[in-house]
């Protein structure tokens, strides 16, 4: 259980995750002449606090491009997230229970997380993921 708790193993399985994705890219015959597009991640580190921290996806050349999908995990207390498609007005918040992990398909600019219980900062890792196209 320890091991599905430690940050390197979820680093090592997104790291997987990736190289299965530029494999498929990259060979020639499999999906690249059908998928022309680079797959991307960022991942977010922080405490939530009583008050909501605005997580800013990366800038590219186009802009800040939109996720496809989010990980999350709460280490030690819950926390909602709420996500924003033009980086300025956010949905509902969503609770996510501690010790939990989460995949969401969201398509989203920015998010923003917050502790649920007032005084008890939750500790949290966002993984947000990209599809960008290279034309």
């Amino acid at each position: 259980m320890q091991r599905l708790l430690s940050s390197a193993f979820w680093g090592s399985m997104a790291y997987r995750v990736l190289s299965l994705f530029q494999f498929m890219y990259t060979s020639p015959g499999l999906i690249s002449n059908y998928f022309p597009y680079v797959f991307m991640y960022q991942v977010f580190k922080g405490t939530a606090e009583n008050s909501p921290l605005t997580l800013t996806y990366a800038k590219s050349t186009t802009g800040t491009p939109l996720s496809k999908a989010v990980s999350i995990y709460a280490f030690d207390n819950s926390m909602y997230i709420s996500f924003s498609y033009d980086g300025l007005t956010y949905a509902n918040q969503i609770e996510i229970p501690s010790g939990r992990f989460f995949h969401l398909s969201v398509t989203a600019r920015s998010a923003q997380v917050q502790n649920k219980t007032a005084g008890l900062n939750a500790r949290f890792q966002v993984i947000v993921w990209y599809v960008i196209s290279v034309y």
